[in-house]
C-alpha cells in the first residue's frame, strides 16, 4: 500500500507535479488509489476516452497496436510477468470501478 507521503512523491516526478505547491499535491495525493493490474490488462484503447490517470508504481507498460502480436515500443521496462501496480484517479463511479481489475 502506498501512503500518501509515497503518492505525492510519485506526483512530483512529473513535470506538471514538480510546479505544484505541497498543498495542491496533497489534495490531488488523497485522491489517488492504488489499484494492481494483471499481465495483459488493457488500461486504455486509441479512440476511446479514459476514465482516468494511472501513474505506473510498479512494474511495466506497453503500447498496443490494435491487431499486432507485440509492443511497438514499451515505454517502461518490464521486469519478468509480475503485475503492474498504479495510483490514479478516475472519472468512473465507486460502483463502475468495483468491477474493475
Amino acid at each position: 500500500m502506498i501512503d500518501l507521503t509515497e503518492k505525492m512523491l510519485h506526483i512530483r516526478q512529473i513535470p506538471v507535479g514538480a510546479m505544484l505547491p505541497p498543498p495542491v499535491l496533497r489534495v490531488i495525493a488523497e485522491h489517488l488509489r492504488e489499484r494492481t493490474f494483471a499481465a495483459g490488462t488493457r488500461l486504455m484503447r486509441r479512440g476511446e476516452p479514459i476514465d482516468g490517470l494511472h501513474m505506473l508504481t510498479e512494474g511495466g507498460v506497453a503500447p498496443m497496436r490494435e491487431g499486432a502480436s507485440t509492443p511497438r515500443r514499451p515505454t517502461v521496462a518490464s521486469s519478468g510477468t509480475a503485475p503492474a501496480r498504479a495510483a490514479g484517479a478516475s472519472r468512473r463511479s465507486p460502483a463502475s470501478r468495483a468491477g474493475a481489475a
